[in-house]
């Protein structure tokens, strides 16, 4: 399969595997897409809780704690976003995984259109049928 082929996003969406190794690529998949162009930003703008200290550096102390008191914020989980309001929400990875189920299609609309569908069938996996639906349809 080349870069070429076009398989409609709902017939990929449909044929997605869901296994924890999807999710993982989902959710590199979106935050590739949101360092380029600010798209999925669902999951792109989640960050490692070790990045925490390089986040909040340059902040006041009462700044921080505002946004730890007014948001949803446990620093033993591995990871934490902004809400609207920019509090602080932290998430566990499991949660990183549901919103990047959650918003799949947007995920996959995205690498069809920028890393092309070769790409994305060598990182994610889809029923075994997806190949032998899609034959003969190109650009």
């Amino acid at each position: 399969m080349d870069n070429t082929t076009t398989i409609p996003t709902e017939t990929l969406v449909s044929k997605l595997v869901d296994s924890t190794e999807n999710r993982d690529g989902l959710i590199e998949i979106g935050q590739e897409a949101y360092a380029e162009d600010g798209s999925c930003e669902f999951v792109g703008a989640v960050y490692d809780m070790d990045d925490f200290d390089d986040f909040m550096s340059g902040m006041k102390p009462f700044d921080v704690a505002c946004r730890v008191a007014f948001g949803d914020f446990n620093p033993m989980s591995g990871y934490f976003t902004f809400d609207r309001y920019e509090n602080l929400k932290s998430l566990d990875s499991w949660e990183i995984e549901d919103r990047a189920w959650t918003i799949r299609d947007e995920i996959i609309d995205w690498a069809v259109r920028n890393i092309g569908v070769a790409e994305l069938f060598g990182r994610l996996e889809f029923d075994a049928d997806t190949d032998a639906d899609t034959e003969g349809e190109t650009d």
